[in-house]
């Protein structure tokens, strides 16, 4: 917006006061430029040009942090895995993601990660997620696990790493046994 600054007669300063607002957002320090235009002094001459001032805005919101959280589906089902930040941030925030196995191994139980796979948590918003398949094998086992960790490729958090965990729950029955005999 224009402002009008007075300098009163006898000084040699005068004074505009910027109000920033404080967003809760991660965006390190800003800079805000104010062009000083039409200049006039006291004999009524006017100063041509522009002259500029530069404020920072000095940023009181930390970095956040995020952490993976995965999903428990049964066989055969995608597991949901979503990347949370505590905060949110002024730029996206990306993450490329692998799998690890656990008691649940690939291809037999899960579909592992792609080379490349990310997770974006776009800017201003928390969450993001990526999806993982799992495998109907029609063979009864127990409850098994596999992680997903994730690694920050762009964006700024006070952590580069998280691990989240997805659970398989089996779909298969417990085979029954017959004993038959003869006489």
């Amino acid at each position: 917006s224009s402002v009008t600054i007075t300098i009163p007669a006898g000084d040699t300063t005068g004074t505009l006061t910027i109000d920033p607002i404080d967003d809760n957002i991660f965006e390190g320090n800003e800079t805000v430029i104010i062009d000083i235009t039409n200049v006039t002094g006291g004999n009524g001459a006017l100063e041509f040009g522009t002259q500029q001032a530069t404020v920072t805005i000095a940023d009181d919101d930390t970095a956040p942090t995020f952490t993976i959280t995965g999903n428990t589906a049964t066989e055969g089902n995608p597991i949901t895995f979503t990347a949370t930040l505590s905060g949110p941030s002024s730029t996206d925030t990306i993450i490329t993601v692998v799998t690890n196995t656990g008691t649940a191994t690939s291809p037999e139980d899960y579909n592992a990660t792609p080379t490349v796979t990310t997770i974006t948590i776009p800017a201003g918003s928390l969450t993001g997620t990526t999806t993982v398949t799992t495998v109907d094998d029609n063979i009864d086992e127990p409850q098994e696990q596999f992680t997903l960790t994730g690694t920050v490729t762009s964006g700024n958090t006070l952590n580069t790493n998280a691990t989240g965990t997805g659970t398989i729950d089996d779909n298969v029955p417990a085979p029954t046994v017959t004993l038959t005999g003869t006489t």
